[in-house]
């Protein structure tokens, strides 16, 4: 993992200007170097200097560049490091979490782009190897709404939610059973059902507030 986060935080570094790129890595508490090379290659710039880095180093380096500026594969990369040690929500318990969403929209009150742009940068995201150069925004418009040809499975697959870190998959959960949403109806039926499957992880879907004057439908 922490290979990982040296080749993300690498990239974040590299999408700075090549002339920013040498002050940037000094900021982070890197080694300096000249801007020549930098020019040649920002990546390759930034990977030389995390290499000879211990943990502590890069992990400094990366909480400091997410201070400064969003980037999901870093964060990502970050979070799951972090969550090392913690009880993991499995595979199988993700799967049966998608199921859920099996031959039903995945919200009832918000367009699903909007319902997943509250927790995916979708607008910034790539869209994945076999797709191009777009961002995953586009991808889901093309097969979402285009053509209609993804499912929701196929689509909480494009975004992650196998493979996303524990705190982006408890981001979701929460998005997707709040009131902003779902109905009141669905909105029971699906924290029920979540709960349910959590629980084999050691988790729970707790109710933290209540909104007013929301009729059920």
């Amino acid at each position: 993992m922490l290979a990982d986060l040296r080749q993300c935080l690498a990239s974040a570094i590299a999408d700075e200007k090549s002339y920013n790129v040498p002050a940037l890595c000094v900021r982070l508490g890197l080694q300096p170097g000249k801007v020549e090379d930098a020019h040649r290659s920002k990546f390759r710039y930034a990977q030389q200097r995390l290499m000879g880095e211990p943990a502590a180093v890069v992990l400094r380096a990366a909480r400091e560049l997410l201070a400064e500026q969003s980037h999901y594969a870093l964060c990502e990369a970050l979070a799951k490091i972090d969550e090392l040690g913690g009880a993991q929500v499995t595979p199988l318990t993700r799967r049966r979490l998608m199921a859920l969403f099996d031959g039903a929209p995945l919200a009832t009150e918000l367009d699903h782009l909007e319902l997943l742009g509250k927790v995916w940068p979708l607008t910034t995201m790539p869209a994945g190897s076999d797709y191009g150069s777009g961002s995953m925004e586009d991808r889901l418009f093309q097969h979402t709404v285009r053509n209609d040809d993804m499912t929701n499975r196929e689509i909480l697959e494009a975004v992650g939610v196998l493979t996303c870190s524990r705190a982006r998959l408890f981001a979701y959960l929460q998005v997707v059973t709040g009131p902003e949403a779902q109905n009141l109806t669905r909105q029971a039926d699906l924290a029920r059902k979540i709960d349910a499957l959590l629980v084999h992880d050691g988790y729970r879907l707790v109710e933290v507030g209540k909104m007013r004057d929301r009729a059920p439908k």
